[in-house]
């Protein structure tokens, strides 16, 4: 009835966002060949109170000659992931915090476009396990712990999720094709070195197709400082709070400050042995906000030049918001060498 030759998709529970103002009518039944809403048999035209703008639908139509070009130019490829990487159409804006990410909150769609969930089959469906950082239309960064469990063949990779229970739009599955764990990953120090690369394979030709709600976080400088009280934003769908029973359905983010090294390094933290120079800390030592588990692998981002750079990945703490036990986090820059030398492999 739009007018569009192609096929079309529906998607359910304000996918697009939800609406505003009245909802005129329920239990309307069209035909398919009326030329206006109004043709379709209906009851009589007024405000309806038994539906939600949260139950709103949408509709994404296709064009049948729409046949995405394959990109096999890596160069290219390349080009296109350093000039949109880090680019949030949808900027976040903390409100006061509530029970979420541990003491963060929902955010809102398209403001973190390169969290990605890391999730494991089962027999109907798959489920959350980790949180994963697109950095590439075939690359994405997480903490090598996340993907030690499972055979690499029972891992699957989704983008473009804000929702778990309902299918978002530009939301797309990836079989992972490699890992690739830091060779020094877990020698020494508990979780030192706790990173890994994963390659995915492509659809129809394909990798991870950038959109609006889909992009890459930038890499940082291997000279990055890491100043203490630099706020940076983290993200995923782990669990609410320490004493929640399940991971949370929406995807949550949060602000967190960088912390003093020595700091965390204090007997009553978590002492002169557990830190190494791979990884730092960040949160607050009186407890609350907190990445908390099934957050492991996502993303720590900070605004640099208006960009986002993938600082840390999530990694290890003591409980959830526990005062005196901040988040700790792989410092990305440490790695950058290796990432590079992995991807172009």
């Amino acid at each position: 009835m739009l007018g569009f030759p192609g096929g079309a998709k529906l998607h359910k529970e304000a996918a697009f966002g939800p609406g505003k103002g009245p909802i005129w009518i329920n239990k309307i039944q069209c035909n398919g060949n009326e030329t206006t809403l109004k043709d379709c048999p209906a009851p009589n035209w007024g405000p309806s109170f038994e539906c939600k703008h949260s139950e709103d639908a949408g509709v994404e139509c296709y064009l049948d000659n729409y046949r995405p070009e394959e990109n096999t130019d890596p160069e290219s490829s390349t080009q296109q992931t350093l000039e949109i990487c880090g680019m949030a159409d949808v900027i976040f804006k903390p409100s006061p915090p509530v029970a979420k990410v541990s003491g963060g909150q929902t955010a809102a769609p398209g403001s973190q476009p390169w969290t990605a969930s890391i999730r494991v089959k089962g027999t109907t469906k798959s489920f959350h396990w980790c949180g994963a950082v697109i950095i590439s239309d075939r690359h994405l960064l997480t903490a090598a712990h996340c993907v030690e469990d499972y055979p690499k063949g029972l891992y699957i990779v989704r983008v473009g999720d804000w929702d778990q229970d309902v299918e978002d739009v530009g939301e797309k599955e990836f079989v992972i094709q490699t890992v690739n764990f830091h060779p020094d990953f877990n020698i020494g120090a508990y979780l030192s070195n706790d990173i890994a690369l994963l390659t995915i394979k492509r659809h129809s030709g394909r990798g991870i197709v950038f959109t609006d709600k889909v992009k890459p976080a930038c890499l940082p400088s291997e000279s990055t400082i890491y100043n203490p009280g630099t706020e940076c934003t983290i993200s995923g769908w782990g669990s609410i709070g320490q004493t929640s029973g399940g991971y949370a359905r929406k995807l949550q983010s949060a602000k967190v400050p960088i912390l003093k090294t020595e700091d965390c390094m204090k007997k009553q933290v978590y002492g002169p042995d557990k830190l190494t120079g791979g990884m730092f800390c960040a949160g607050f030592l009186e407890g609350g906000i907190d990445s908390c588990q099934g957050d492991s692998g996502g993303p720590m981002v900070c605004q640099t030049r208006e960009k986002n750079e993938l600082w840390g990945i999530i990694s290890w703490g003591y409980g959830c918001g526990r005062p005196n036990k901040p988040g700790v986090y792989t410092r990305v820059a440490s790695y950058i060498q290796w990432i590079k030398s992995v991807i172009e492999g």
